[in-house]
């Protein structure tokens, strides 16, 4: 999926989405980086973290930091950490992907 497609589904044209998007890739390359140096890009197979993330922060507008709400049988929670969800895919991607960590093995 893509910004446009996001913005299709959601049914808006919001300048919103557009930063919330934006900050949402950051934050997921900012977390490859720091396992995968030479990564300039969202790869495609976590290119779907970004939409669903994007998508769940834009409906939470106006609710942040809400945990638990009920109203006339309608009840909504929200987790604490966007990523969460996604965290096992992210972490088999830096696996495959990042270098080795170099140690040291002594034979005494």
């Amino acid at each position: 999926m893509s910004l446009e497609e996001v913005k299709t589904l959601l049914s808006v044209d919001d300048e919103r989405i557009d930063i919330i998007y934006s900050k949402t890739e950051q934050r997921l390359l900012s977390r490859l980086k720091r396992a995968i140096e030479d990564i300039n890009d969202i790869p495609t197979e976590l290119e779907y973290i970004v939409d669903e993330v994007a998508i769940a922060r834009f409906n939470r507008i106006g609710s942040e930091g809400m945990q638990s709400e009920s109203m006339d049988g309608h009840s909504a929670t929200y987790v604490d950490a966007d990523f969460k969800p996604y965290e096992s895919d992210i972490v088999d991607y830096i696996n495959q992907y990042a270098d080795p960590k170099k140690g040291v093995v002594r034979f005494i």
